[in-house]
């Protein structure tokens, strides 16, 4: 069986690297790089993925029109 690359943990170890952590702030500065930068992809995500959604909408709603062939008239 496959073992996750990853590790529960108890508090007393999250205790444990926080205390770690917290002796050299230097060390928190590429968790906080990753954070700011997983960030900006999820926005950029949200934003690419809400324009296709429109946009996939306006074409049904394009496609209903032709194809029932009514005539909404303008101004």
């Amino acid at each position: 069986m496959h073992k996750p690359a990853y590790q529960n943990t108890k508090k007393s170890d999250s205790r444990k690297i926080a205390e770690f952590l917290s002796k050299d702030g230097q060390l928190l500065l590429p968790f906080v790089e990753l954070i700011c930068h997983t960030e900006q992809a999820v926005d950029e995500l949200i934003d690419v993925a809400g324009k296709a959604a429109i946009e996939a909408v306006l074409l049904l709603s394009a496609e209903q029109v032709a194809a029932t062939g009514v005539s909404f008239g303008g101004r």
